[in-house]
């Protein structure tokens, strides 16, 4: 499934992984894979206490139920099991060249929990098909740079010569 405007896409899959594209460039890395759909975007949340494992992208603790519903404007994925309900909600603004992820996590269960939560994505940069071809060698040229205390992570792709032009 697509989501888009005139200039930025995420393709998402029913199984919860996904990927960025801004003018033809390939954001984010996503093997597409109709058995297990291991590869995009997604999130993670883990119990403290226990053994709760849940991810977007249809990892997890056994027994956790998922649903992937397609609007033409957002995709809405839904985790369910363990006490817990999680809905992340991905929608690609008409204005403007940026997807916006909202994450809600329920606990159903009686007792209160403290849940850890992560996003994970392999950022590329680049052509999808050169770094398809050889994925470590274009990882050599994303330079990462934390700023903000931490908070905020900002990456960029060197040009490999001089005729590419630097992303970001």
């Amino acid at each position: 499934h697509v989501i888009a405007n005139q200039r930025y896409a995420v393709i998402a899959a029913e199984r919860g992984g996904a990927a960025s594209l801004w003018q033809g460039m390939a954001l984010t890395r996503w093997h597409p894979d109709a058995a297990g759909d291991d590869g995009g975007a997604r999130v993670y949340l883990a119990d403290r206490e226990g053994p709760l494992r849940v991810s977007t992208a249809g990892h997890g603790s056994a027994g956790l139920r998922h649903e992937t519903h397609f609007h033409p404007h957002l995709v809405d994925q839904h985790v369910r099991g363990d006490g817990v309900a999680v809905r992340l909600r991905t929608a690609v603004a008409p204005d403007a060249d940026v997807e916006v992820r909202e994450l809600v996590v329920s606990n159903e269960g009686p007792a209160a929990r403290l849940l850890l939560a992560a996003s994970y994505a392999e950022i590329v940069l680049g052509d999808a098909l050169a770094d398809a071809r050889h994925p470590a060698f274009s990882k050599l040229f994303l330079e990462a740079e934390v700023l903000d205390a931490g908070t905020t992570i900002v990456l960029r792709r060197r040009p490999r010569g001089a005729r590419e032009p630097a992303a970001w």
